[in-house]
């Protein structure tokens, strides 16, 4: 039988990758998500009671394999989302600097995921 086109190769069972949020910009985040692409939530927010200051790093361990959405909420609600980050790597990178967060409007508005 032929496979359907959607179909992907499955990652081995030992596959787990991380994804480091590095905070380089000259705000502080209080919540963090991260979540797969075609989730319609966020889940948890994933600092807890803690933040993200700049110049700190957020390490997220145990990943599948796939393509996931991240979140950053400052102390204003204002987000910043980056979509389709795909953690089929070993470990990414995500450095945040205020170039960056200059863009996240846009992003936020097109998520349309729930909390």
């Amino acid at each position: 039988a032929a496979k359907s086109a959607e179909t992907k190769p499955a990652a081995p069972e030992w596959w787990t990758s991380s994804v480091a949020v590095v905070n380089d910009s000259d705000w502080t985040f209080f919540q963090l998500y991260l979540t797969p692409h075609e989730s319609t939530t966020w889940g948890d927010d994933l600092l807890g009671d803690q933040v993200l200051s700049k110049g700190q790093k957020a390490t997220i361990k145990g990943l599948d394999c796939g393509t996931f959405d991240i979140k950053l909420v400052d102390h204003e609600s204002h987000e910043c989302v980056v979509q389709d980050v795909n953690l089929c790597v070993e470990d990414m990178r995500w450095v945040v600097n205020n170039d960056e967060l200059a863009t996240c409007n846009v992003l936020t508005a097109e998520t349309g995921k729930g909390n």
